[in-house]
């Protein structure tokens, strides 16, 4: 059914897989919260991996209203992956300090004015 050349149902679609989308990012990161609530991290850990999460579920919903709206997805997902293969080996060192750092904060094995010795570094 259309309505000056515009389709009424990928409307419609796209109006729930909105709404859908919107709910589902407000529920993971209400219940990410509440788990954290037990967890040790860190405030600021847990809030970007809330925000983390939210973008990823925004980024599905983008893909899926894409989708609705008749876009073949296959090339770009490919793509996509393709980009994320090449990024992930160019910012391992990165993401391996970036983890380290988390584990160091979780565990609070070291507090900020602590001074610690490794070989013949001290400070």
């Amino acid at each position: 059914m259309e309505i000056a050349g515009i389709n009424i149902i990928q409307v419609a679609e796209v109006i729930i897989t909105l709404a859908a989308t919107y709910i589902i990012a407000k529920a993971v990161s209400r219940a990410l919260e509440k788990i954290f609530e037990k967890t040790p991290f860190p405030e600021q850990i847990e809030r970007g991996i809330v925000k983390i999460s939210k973008y990823v579920v925004y980024i599905i919903g983008f893909f899926v209203i894409v989708s609705f709206l008749g876009f073949d997805l296959s090339s770009v997902i490919v793509g996509l992956g393709a980009f994320s293969i090449a990024i992930s080996f160019a910012t391992s060192t990165i993401i391996q300090n970036l983890v380290s750092g988390i584990l160091v904060q979780a565990d609070k094995a070291f507090q900020i004015g602590d001074e610690i010795k490794v070989l013949n570094f001290e400070g």
